[in-house]
């Protein structure tokens, strides 16, 4: 029978359904490198060192999205399969997207902290409105689409985006595709991160394209904290230019303890919370198994 390694908690039901079809090592899976034929992982890293000692891997299943903690390069060079689950926490992280938006726009985080705090201040923060608001979306995949479809349909946003691998957006989508990044930025309120970290990605959004936003704008990150520059967003908040930003990930996670980006009274902060809802879990604790089951000619029923 396969040996299947979780090295990290995924649903209770996504547990059971592989151990009805396979040998599960529950996490950690200590000892995967010598029994495993696969494992899943979440954030845990699977270095080269690692995937080169598992003689018997044969498949490894990230669930979620991002493939940037594993090595793909090593994975590539054994013949290793690498899953992931791409479309299980797009509503999810899509949600907290514009979640993160409507605190940065109105304040929300500041005025709470002002409320419970007592802050005496001259008058309360004038709030901005999603609707009618320019959003620029750089990528137009799966979570990118269900941003877009959010904002625009349940909020009267108004959408561009720029993606290099996307020609058109789906029909039902009235989106406005820029022709580069700086064209994209010169036109948007909202600027939101919605693409891998890959060599090509990492420090995409720097102070050069920061500068061609227009002044006042909001940036959001929900993708990979490595696309964005901390050190020009946080010369730029500081300057005035940008208003403010929303911030799921970091360039190195956790964030350091006091770091000068979380200070800022702008800035609004979650600690990679994109995916984490029970349904998004649920949905990707079952991708992952499912996936990873088929990967290894397991008969599922």
């Amino acid at each position: 029978m396969p040996v299947i390694g979780v090295l990290e908690p995924i649903a209770d039901s996504a547990f059971a359904h592989l151990r009805r079809h396979a040998a599960v090592l529950p996490p950690p899976a200590a000892g995967w490198q010598e029994q495993a034929d696969a494992i899943i992982v979440r954030a845990a890293p699977v270095d080269g060192d690692a995937i080169r000692t598992a003689k018997r891997l044969k498949v490894i299943g990230k669930h979620g999205v991002g493939t940037d903690t594993i090595d793909l390069a090593a994975a590539a060079e054994r013949g290793i399969r690498v899953l992931n689950t791409p479309a299980a926490n797009a509503d999810a992280v899509a949600e907290l997207t514009i979640g993160l938006a409507l605190s940065v726009l109105r304040s929300i985080a500041w005025h709470d902290r002002g409320v419970r705090t007592g802050l005496e201040s001259p008058a309360p923060r004038v709030g901005r409105e999603l609707k009618g608001a320019r959003l620029g979306l750089i990528g137009l995949g799966t979570i990118g689409q269900r941003v877009a479809h959010l904002a625009c349909h349940g909020f009267g946003a108004v959408i561009r985006a720029y993606d290099p691998f996307v020609t058109s957006p789906p029909p039902s989508l009235p989106i406005a595709m820029a022709g580069d990044l700086a064209a994209l930025c010169r036109e948007a309120d909202i600027l939101s991160v919605h693409v891998p970290l890959t060599s090509a990605t990492r420090g995409l959004v720097d102070a050069e394209l920061l500068s061609t936003l227009p002044e006042g704008a909001v940036v959001i990150n929900t993708g990979r904290g490595g696309v964005v520059d901390e050190a020009a967003l946080l010369a730029a908040l500081r300057k005035g230019r940008i208003a403010g930003a929303g911030l799921d990930v970091f360039e190195d996670e956790p964030p350091a303890p006091g770091l000068a980006l979380l200070e800022h009274p702008n800035v609004v902060a979650t600690p990679h919370i994109g995916a984490s809802t029970a349904e998004a879990l649920e949905r990707m604790g079952h991708s992952v198994a499912e996936q990873v089951l088929d990967a290894l000619g397991i008969p599922q029923r």
